[in-house]
């Protein structure tokens, strides 16, 4: 059981690391690579997930027969390139053309979009935990000044000390990061719908 003082502890730590993700990531990841650099990026991730994956509310099936590699490969995307709200999702397939091309006639309704996470949670957390660890890598490896505190560099093959003393690794890092962009657009739209 874990005392009050061990959980204040993992709260901060989880914390830290969550501001050294900001720091070493932006929020869109569209700051550092085109759409369709980062659609590749999604791509490749997709094909490290298992197929176990539902379209959401099981009485119905997805709209459009959408499969549920297409919301993730949606979901995956909007999220790295730091769109969370699912109203916001379904407006940007209007205007960003790789979410047209997955999306076919261009739309997508909200209420899917939400099923969807909420039903492959882990799925989504994991593939997007891959997109973001791989960008930072690229822009590591083209020399694209990955920043790390105060000038110091950070090392895809080792782990590194976060400010709570953890050693960490980068797709531990990352994966804290996808959880709290999964967190945070649960927490917008709650907001949307509770008003």
């Amino acid at each position: 059981m874990h005392s009050l003082k061990t959980s204040t502890n993992l709260l901060a730590s989880n914390t830290a690391i969550a501001e050294l993700a900001r720091i070493l990531i932006p929020a869109d990841l569209r700051k550092w690579m085109d759409a369709p650099t980062l659609a590749g990026l999604v791509r490749t991730a997709l094909a490290t997930i298992t197929p176990e994956m539902r379209t959401g509310d099981t009485r119905r099936p997805a709209s459009q027969g959408r499969s549920p590699k297409t919301l993730l490969a949606v979901l995956t995307y909007s999220y790295a390139a730091g769109i969370l709200m699912s109203e916001a999702i379904a407006e940007e397939i209007q205007t960003d053309i790789v979410l047209q091309e997955w999306c076919g006639d261009g739309s997508l309704e909200e209420a899917e979009l939400r099923q969807f996470r909420r039903a492959n949670r882990p799925q989504v957390r994991e593939c997007l935990a891959q997109v973001l660890e791989r960008a930072w890598g690229e822009r590591r490896d083209l020399g694209g000044g990955v920043p790390f505190g105060l000038g110091q560099s950070l090392s895809a093959d080792q782990g590194f000390i976060c400010p709570a003393n953890q050693r960490l690794t980068p797709a531990v890092v990352f994966a804290l990061e996808a959880e709290q962009r999964l967190s945070y657009a649960i927490q917008l739209n709650s907001m949307a719908l509770d008003f």
